[in-house]
């Protein structure tokens, strides 16, 4: 018996067991088990970070099993203009939509962080075999 009471029912908020995939952060749609969203979040320090999330991401979302998916990645480095040209770097060689960016300054530290929300844009497209330096 599950919290609602009803024998053998699913319990709310949680995956149906068919889907095998556990993401970080899922949006599902109240009334259903439609899921409107998955969300990796993911601390990288370089663009070879990211590559499995994004193949984990796009691979649901080539199944039909998710509305959306995106990457959340943060990262550090010395300088804030580094960390934007880094995010949208990374953006272009996954092949993902900068949807958000924000650096954080502190005013007398050498060096800053920066969070970036990447949504994964076309799950069919095949990722870049060859590493780049993650700038």
């Amino acid at each position: 018996m599950n919290c609602d009471g009803a024998l053998g029912a699913r319990p709310r908020g949680r995956p149906a067991r068919n889907l095998g995939q556990r993401f970080d952060i899922v949006v599902w749609l109240k009334a259903s088990e439609e899921i409107k969203a998955i969300i990796e979040i993911k601390r990288a320090w370089s663009i070879r970070s990211l590559r499995g999330d994004r193949k984990k991401v796009a691979t649901f979302l080539r199944q039909g099993q998710a509305r959306t998916g995106y990457l959340l990645a943060y990262t550090e480095a010395q300088g804030a203009t580094k960390l934007m040209k880094r995010l949208e770097y990374w953006a272009k060689y996954h092949k993902c939509t900068l949807v958000g960016k924000h650096v954080d300054s502190q005013r007398y530290e050498k060096w800053q962080w920066a969070i970036g929300l990447f949504k994964v844009r076309d799950a069919s497209t095949s990722l870049r075999m060859t590493d780049r330096r993650s700038r």
